[in-house]
């Protein structure tokens, strides 16, 4: 009797460890005052505040030797490809690395997540970037079974280019929501690559963005717009 009462004390022990670690993180969460929208919105923080709703439902991700590159648009790779003018948006997300309680950063200012967002109007674009701050959800490289994506709960852009009827009514601005997205490596790779040349075209020289953040000076580079 003694040790089936040591027994199911254990069990009983055991089976609270799920809890009290889901519960302090949700005390963590709580305490930094995370919490994502449902859905992905932009929000400018200047004298004129205005929120920019992206919505660009599902889309796809690869995994990369270094972090995990996510793309959303609501633009396909044969428009990108056609020289007349289009209108929608491009989203790229990339996550740098996953905070581990007690290993990294856990706060909505630093910057885990490198972020462009393309905007086009027509003959005219945007490109705005920036850094963020996410919180994973999912496992990445499930080969489809699955989503993969961030809860973006931070951030900081600013438009980085343009072309010159492109008018700014966002930046400085932040982007926050949830993004999810499936795994696949061709899609990603192509979209990104289709958006590159289209943003090179419309502003006539290859754009390079470096973070200017503390956090991700470190990282020797942030490859050129959605390509590598």
């Amino acid at each position: 009797m003694i040790v089936r009462a040591r027994s199911n004390r254990s069990s009983r022990q055991t089976g609270l460890i799920p809890s009290i670690a889901a519960c302090f993180a949700a005390t963590v969460l709580w305490a930094c005052g995370v919490s994502a929208p449902e859905r992905l919105e932009v929000t400018s923080v200047g004298d004129t505040p205005r929120t920019f709703r992206a919505d660009l439902g599902s889309g796809t991700y690869a995994v990369e030797q270094a972090n995990v590159s996510m793309v959303l648009s609501d633009v396909t790779t044969t428009q990108l490809a056609d020289a007349a003018g289009l209108f929608g948006q491009l989203l790229h997300v990339e996550l740098m690395w996953e905070p581990l309680a007690g290993k990294t950063a856990i706060d909505p200012e630093a910057t885990n997540l490198s972020i462009r967002l393309s905007i086009f109007s027509g003959h005219e674009m945007g490109l705005y970037g920036g850094g963020g701050f996410g919180w994973p959800s999912g496992t990445a490289g499930q080969d489809g079974h699955g989503e993969f994506g961030v809860d973006i709960v931070g951030s900081n852009l600013s438009l980085l280019a343009s072309t010159p009827g492109f008018v700014d009514l966002l930046s400085p601005c932040q982007l926050s929501g949830r993004l999810r997205t499936k795994h696949d490596e061709a899609a990603t790779r192509q979209l990104r690559r289709a958006a590159s040349q289209y943003t090179s075209n419309a502003l006539k020289r290859v754009q390079w963005v470096r973070s200017s953040t503390a956090a991700t000076d470190a990282i020797d580079a942030i490859d050129a717009l959605m390509v590598r």
